[in-house]
This record gives C-alpha cells, structure tokens and sequence, in this order.
C-alpha cells in the first residue's frame, strides 16, 4: 500500500513534527484518481481513517503495533488516502484514508498504543473520545462524516 508511482514528495523528510504538506497530498490523490480505472481491484469493505494534522509526537509506536502499516509519523500508507481537509487556520488540516477491512485491526492496535490519540475512526467522530484533533480538525471531521452519509444514502 505505498507504491512507488504514489510515493509523497520529499517524505518523510521533509514532514516532521506530523505536519502535513497540503499540494503534495492532493498531487497524491489526483495522480491516484487517474490511475483507478488501472485498478484490477473491485470494492472491498472498510472503513474511513481520520489523521489530525500536527497531533502526533512521531514517537513511532503504531508502527510495531500495526506491523508497520501505521508509519512513524502516523500515516497510514499513502495508497490508502484520499482526500485532504484544510482548516481555516495553518496545520489545522484532517487527512481522510480507506483502510480496507482485513487492514483494519492494525490500525486499531495503533490507536490502541497512541499516546496522543492522532487518529480516529471517521464513523466514531461523533461519539464520546479521546483524540488528539484540535476543534476546528473535530468540525472538519464531523462535516465529512455527514456529507460521506448523505452521499451513501443516495
């Protein structure tokens, strides 16, 4: 899940501190977009990861937790993402991930052992919680949750 042809620029590099770096996210994602329909993979079920920008230490204990699908900074693989949110404010930003249903235990050992709770299952951001996101990261995240439901509700 962090082929080549995806890789981030300069990363991880040049994203410490688990600041994010907005254009090379959504070159990412656009650059994903036209190669889907390459894809030989159906649909398979899963679920929406939710990456607060700047709440991670990059202490690096989701990687052993995840066997290394959660990287040192906290992101899961890059294959995996598919948009980015930018909050009115710098590093304020959410980044939003398909973790595919076989995948997902790992990423749940890795929030299990965060110290700083920086991520979140997108379809548990309206429920009681510890995560690291800031407000305006928690607002960004509720108004993706409710846009998502209405979208699959059509």
């Amino acid at each position: 899940m962090r082929s080549e042809v995806l890789h981030p620029e300069n990363y991880p590099d040049e994203w410490d501190d688990a600041r994010m770096h907005p254009d090379a996210i959504v070159r990412l994602i656009e650059k994903r977009h036209h190669l889907l329909p390459l894809s030989e993979h159906g649909l398979i079920r899963g679920r929406i990861l939710c990456v607060g920008e700047e709440t991670d230490t990059a202490m690096g204990e989701g990687v052993p937790a995840s066997d290394g699908l959660i990287d040192n900074n906290y992101l899961p693989p890059w294959d995996s993402w598919f948009a980015y949110l930018a909050g009115n404010e710098p590093s304020s930003g959410i980044l939003l991930a398909w973790i595919p249903e076989p995948l997902e235990h790992k990423v749940q050992a890795a929030l299990e052992v965060a110290a700083t709770q920086p991520l979140i299952w997108l379809d548990q951001i309206n429920q009681p919680h510890q995560w690291g996101g800031n407000p305006m990261q928690e607002r960004l995240a509720r108004e993706a949750y409710v846009v998502l439901i209405e979208r699959h509700q059509e």
